[in-house]
């Protein structure tokens, strides 16, 4: 058995759509961050605790990716997302 960590977007942010584009305001911080597109689509995904797992699959089924290259988008978009401070890895994560 492995423990797969969860992530989620912090619940503290504000999100708007300015110019057609979301941005997000992170309370924390005090600073305003601009999502894409494809970025805004995994920060509404990410509401609930998902797993690396969960978001290469929603890429997949979205941007008709190959399997490898949304791992490799998923993880660098969870990475930059922990680094700046809007989402967070859960402490114990889930069993499989």
């Amino acid at each position: 058995m492995a423990i797969t960590p969860l992530y989620r977007r912090i619940q503290d942010a504000a999100t708007d759509l300015l110019d057609g584009r979301t941005v997000v305001y992170d309370p924390n911080s005090g600073k305003f961050f601009g999502l894409n597109r494809s970025a805004t689509c995994l920060w509404e995904f990410l509401e609930e605790w998902r797993s690396l797992n969960d978001i290469k699959t929603l890429l997949c089924r979205m941007y008709s990716l190959d399997e490898k290259i949304a791992e490799q988008d998923a993880e660098h978009f969870i990475a930059e997302m922990i680094r700046i401070g809007l989402v967070e890895q859960s402490k114990a994560g889930v069993v499989l």
